[in-house]
């Protein structure tokens, strides 16, 4: 049986992905972050996911870039170079 195509993790952009759990979860083997559910499909789930936005770090142009809200106020995050800035920067 072949494993599915996984969707690179949606917080450090990595592709080191692996399905876990018996095929309940995802886990991603750089940032550790994963996602169980209670029945199989855990790889199905998490390719269901939206693609995030791609951006660029204006700092040092890679493309591993976060964005999320904090306090209410949209932030910007580089996860290479450990940048952050407002939408406005």
């Amino acid at each position: 049986m072949s494993e599915a195509k996984l969707k690179p993790c949606p917080f450090c952009g990595s592709a080191d992905v692996c399905v876990v759990s018996f095929g309940y979860g995802v886990r991603c083997r750089d940032c550790e972050m994963a996602f169980s559910g209670t029945a199989p499909g855990g790889a199905e789930k998490w390719n269901r996911r939206a693609d995030p936005p791609v951006l660029e770090c204006h700092v040092c142009g890679c493309k591993r870039v976060l964005v999320y809200e904090l306090g209410g106020l949209p932030v910007i995050e580089c996860t290479a170079c450990n940048r952050s800035w407002d939408r406005h920067a």
